[in-house]
């Protein structure tokens, strides 16, 4: 079943752009100037500051503040679900958006990391409001600074791409851009979500009080990166990712084995 079944001129598209890392990230402003391209309608809904690892987490035990900075342009005390969550049920209520640009995240989320990440949260938000949505990151290495002419330059086209026609409900699609500059990029793929998993650290340090806090960071297992080649993975840093996701998280392919342990109405 197709998410919408109009289709507004490119032109006369309402975008809402969102993301995790702020409402002062240089990726936002790149991606603000985007949709722009796009469209003279457009909103920018954001983070008041950075929500990166939130995934689609809501704030739901507190209230939340919205501060209108100028024309169409808001920061959030919440996650960038929350935001999608404000500006399409009271920010935008009055003609829901019909694009949801997520980004441009300062790193890659591909793998098990997509899973994690906000700028994916604030898409897959998008995508059980039934809007057409669009998560896009740029791969630039720990600690790096991202290459953001690249998606500057190719995200009009890709854009304009994937909203020539429908999509299923609660899909929406997960961009990577490469750690390279645009004469650098080769070619625009469509891959699956690879898995490579990760290796988890847990620092304990000690405040001013000589009381225990603790820090988490990870690293990817190198290796398996390295050979993930079939997936958004790719190690080849001239390639785009494109991937399909959807929000639900139905295992199909263990569906057939649970049935067969549960076949006679097992109750404990």
């Amino acid at each position: 079943m197709a998410a919408s079944k109009t289709k507004p001129s490119v032109s006369g598209l309402r975008i809402l752009v969102c993301n995790d890392d702020g409402i002062q990230s240089q990726g936002l402003k790149v991606l603000e100037r985007v949709a722009k391209t796009l469209s003279p309608d457009v909103w920018i809904v954001a983070p008041e500051y950075e929500q990166s690892g939130r995934s689609n987490a809501l704030t739901l035990m507190e209230s939340l503040r919205i501060r209108e900075i100028s024309p169409r342009r808001f920061s959030t005390s919440g996650t960038p679900a929350d935001c999608v969550i404000l500006a399409v049920n009271r920010i935008l209520s009055d003609k829901k958006p019909d694009l949801i640009l997520s980004g441009i995240n300062h790193g890659s989320n591909i793998s098990d990391s997509a899973i994690m990440s906000g700028t994916v949260g604030g898409a897959n938000m998008g995508a059980q409001h039934l809007i057409k949505s669009i998560a896009i990151s740029q791969e630039c290495g720990r600690g790096g600074v991202p290459k953001l002419t690249t998606p500057e330059y190719f995200l009009p086209g890709i854009i304009k791409k994937l909203i020539s026609f429908d999509w299923s409900e609660r899909v929406f699609v997960n961009v990577n851009f490469p750690d390279a500059l645009p004469g650098a990029v080769k070619k625009t793929a469509v891959l699956p979500q690879g898995f490579i998993g990760m290796d988890w650290n847990v620092a304990e340090r000690l405040d001013p009080n000589n009381n225990p806090y603790y820090w988490i960071s990870s690293r990817w297992h190198e290796l398996s990166r390295k050979t993930n080649t079939d997936s958004d993975v790719m190690t080849d840093s001239s390639i785009i990712s494109v991937t399909p996701m959807i929000s639900t998280f139905t295992a199909d392919s263990f569906m057939d084995t649970l049935k067969k342990h549960f076949s006679n109405a097992y109750c404990g």
